[in-house]
């Protein structure tokens, strides 16, 4: 099981139909984003509970009084991917030994906004 930890992380683990459950600190200040992340789990039926932050801190070091639990994705393998039925102008971004979970972040970010069918990485 993973972690996405803070607002930005938890709402896309929550749009991207990865999150399960979503864990709020006590003491979380509701903001903007908080409340974008609360509306996106009500909407999409994920439960959401509140914790102490220090449950939270165990999750995550960086949370920022939201931590969605996550469940992975699912990893497709090369014939997967060569089998699949991809468009003329599909565009896949392949990423190759990204180590730091913040360059992956802005990676997919781009991707995303750039229209990408897919996003495939390699460690």
């Amino acid at each position: 099981m993973s972690a996405a930890a803070g607002r930005r992380a938890a709402l896309e683990a929550i749009r991207s139909g990865l999150a399960h459950e979503v864990l709020v600190a006590r003491s979380a200040r509701s903001t903007p984003g908080l409340r974008a992340v609360l509306e996106a789990a009500a909407a999409s039926g994920v439960p959401v509970r509140s914790v102490a932050r220090g449950a939270l801190d165990r999750l995550a070091s960086d949370h920022h009084g939201v931590v969605a639990r996550v469940r992975r994705p699912r990893e497709l393998d090369e014939r997967a991917l060569a089998t699949r039925p991809w468009g003329p102008d599909d565009l896949v971004v392949a990423l190759d030994g990204v180590a730091d979970p913040r360059n992956l972040g802005a990676a997919a970010r781009t991707a995303e906004a750039a229209g990408a069918a897919v996003l495939v990485t390699r460690t």
